[in-house]
């Protein structure tokens, strides 16, 4: 359970960052994901067939970015709080053997008498590379008791 939102919470601050989270990506790990999402594509378990399309290896799909997005959202927001939209844009590969880290920023914060939405920008990097930008809402109940 997270703290009770007040109005004057600094985590929803504009320009307030989030923890960031650390992915390894190995094969087996895009293996995995691929059963679940039964996303057979070649090019996400198989590195020769990726390296002739032109990537550097075999790579992440859109549903395993979008989990990551996901888990570091929640690892801040908490389980009160709802996720109601991410929306990714893709713009390089996430290859097997690099690090994937997922941060965010406060972009905007609009509270009425029930709930907080708030809008965080999302960067996915692998290594030192940003592959991944995009946006997420997440809405707060607000304790009518913490007001």
């Amino acid at each position: 359970m997270t703290a009770p939102l007040r109005d004057s919470d600094p985590r929803f601050d504009v320009g307030a960052t989030i923890p960031p989270r650390r992915v390894p990506l190995s094969l087996q790990r895009l293996v995995m994901e691929a059963g679940v999402n039964r996303d057979f594509a070649p090019i996400h378990h198989d590195m020769d067939v990726a390296r002739t399309g032109g990537a550097p290896g075999a790579f992440t799909n859109y549903v395993f970015l979008q989990s990551v997005a996901e888990f570091t959202v929640r690892e801040w927001a908490g389980l009160d709080a709802r996720i109601e939209r991410i929306a990714l844009r893709l713009g390089g590969f996430n290859p097997v053997g690099s690090i994937l880290e997922c941060s965010g920023t406060v972009a905007s914060a609009v509270s009425d008498a029930a709930s907080r939405l708030v809008t965080v920008t999302i960067r996915i990097q692998a290594d030192d590379r940003i592959t991944t930008t995009g946006e997420c809402e997440v809405r707060f109940p607000i304790d009518s008791e913490a007001r």
